[in-house]
């Protein structure tokens, strides 16, 4: 008998545990950290060796909220930086400035503006 409340109840529990609304996903996506981790894979997309890269903490990095446009949930701009190796095998800092905003409502990402300086 015990066993069935428990069961029962876990399932109550559960049930109201649904997918969150497009407008919950967008909140939780705008959040600096992942606005960060998005702009370091613009940010690979450009780099001669990504498998190379290794980027410096969310710490070290400006995470700045710019005022998003029509049907954009949210705007930023990241600058940061990434070690990674240049043409010529050799590794090299490199500052990173993006500019990227959320599609309202989706998953995806729009990068503005991606910059990778000193490669």
């Amino acid at each position: 008998m015990r066993t069935g409340f428990l069961i029962g109840s876990i399932a109550v529990l559960l049930a109201g545990c649904g997918e969150d609304t497009p407008e919950q996903r967008d909140m939780s996506d705008c959040k600096p950290r992942n606005v960060y981790d998005m702009a370091t894979q613009f940010v690979e997309r450009r780099l001669k060796s990504p498998s190379t890269a290794d980027f410096g903490p969310f710490r070290d990095a400006k995470v700045t909220s710019l005022t998003p446009e029509e049907n954009t949930a949210c705007k930023f701009l990241v600058v940061g930086y990434v070690d990674a190796q240049n043409g010529f095998g050799a590794m090299i800092r490199n500052e990173f400035i993006v500019t990227l905003s959320k599609v309202k409502g989706q998953g995806s990402w729009n990068a503005h503006d991606v910059r990778v300086l000193n490669q």
